[in-house]
């Protein structure tokens, strides 16, 4: 199964060599964020995240583009007889829905609505955003209203050096804001550095790293900052 963020793409049956292929797939500009999720045939089930990230110079795109799913929430696509362990949410219709336009040669505009249930609550979020293009990098702008008057607005660029690439972002979360996860903020900023690319080494298989930095400050005056070192 491919999702965009929470919107089901499709569904395909991977070959006797374990390769599959998702054809057709559109891609919007600034961040395309993709959740993959593979089920073995002994129940396995594995997940894994890409990231595609595209200028609006590149999209192409005439007028606007659109998508727009509707499923049911925390339940597996196609698989009969889900069990009941008690989540209030399980089953439930969870819409989400994109637009993006391209209204100059390196500005694309966007907006987006989900409405959804979360431990039994009907939760709503509206999204507007811009990407922008300067050089080789690409900057995205977005702010995210719940239907509790919560926001969020995030600023963050994105570039590529050959086979490393570098993203910096700038977040804030207003109080009572409701990120999904089912608490509210007492308001938040945090400051978020990544970095990711191939080892110059080889032992047969090219190692990669990420290097995650983040500092963030609470409402409250508490501070956090958070150093992460992935080798693969």
């Amino acid at each position: 199964e491919l999702y965009r963020d929470d919107t089901y793409v499709g569904l395909v049956t991977a070959g006797s060599d374990g390769r599959y292929l998702f054809k057709d797939v559109d891609l919007f500009s600034g961040q395309n964020i993709f959740h993959i999720i593979k089920y073995g045939s002994q129940g396995e089930r594995n997940e894994e995240t890409k990231t595609i990230n595209v200028s609006p110079t590149l999209s192409g795109v005439k007028g606007g583009a659109y998508d727009v799913s509707v499923s049911a929430e925390d339940t597996q696509t196609y698989v009969r007889g889900q069990k009941q362990d008690g989540n209030p949410d399980r089953g439930k219709p969870h819409l989400a829905a994109t637009y993006e336009k391209q209204v100059r040669d390196h500005l694309s505009l966007q907006g987006g609505l989900q409405v959804l249930q979360q431990q039994g609550r009907q939760r709503a979020y509206v999204e507007d955003g811009a990407v922008v293009t300067a050089g080789k990098t690409i900057f995205n702008a977005n702010t995210v209203v719940d239907n509790d008057g919560g926001w969020t607005a995030i600023g963050e660029a994105r570039r590529s050096f050959g086979l490393h690439s570098v993203m910096s972002s700038l977040q804030y979360s207003s109080k009572n804001f409701d990120p999904g996860s089912g608490g509210k903020t007492d308001s938040d900023l945090t400051l978020h550095g990544l970095a990711r690319g191939p080892i110059p080494v080889n032992f047969g298989v090219r190692p990669t790293y990420q290097i995650d930095s983040r500092i963030s400050r609470r409402g409250d005056g508490s501070e956090g900052i958070q150093n992460k070192l992935d080798l693969s």
